[in-house]
């Protein structure tokens, strides 16, 4: 089997196909902009970004940067989900 990394929209593809979804009803959440929110964007994924560990220096510049929404961690994630 290939090695199949994030920054590749691959993984991304394969993960749809297997649970039978189309990406405007997928979500990704991810810390890191690089390898979860670009590569998922540009698949029309809503994006997560947490932001934790080194991920969260992060410097958005650009559009394809920016996640759909920004939690600072996972238990804000819970309670941004459940209202």
């Amino acid at each position: 089997m290939k090695k199949t990394y994030f920054d590749d929209e691959k993984i991304f593809k394969i993960a749809l196909q297997r649970a039978a979804c189309k990406s405007g009803n997928a979500i990704m959440i991810g810390d890191r902009i690089d390898n979860d929110i670009i590569p998922a964007k540009k698949l029309g994924f809503h994006t997560i970004w947490i932001k934790q560990g080194f991920g969260q220096y992060w410097n958005i510049t650009k559009e394809e940067e920016t996640p759909d929404y920004t939690v600072c961690s996972f238990q804000s994630y819970v309670i941004f989900y459940k209202n």
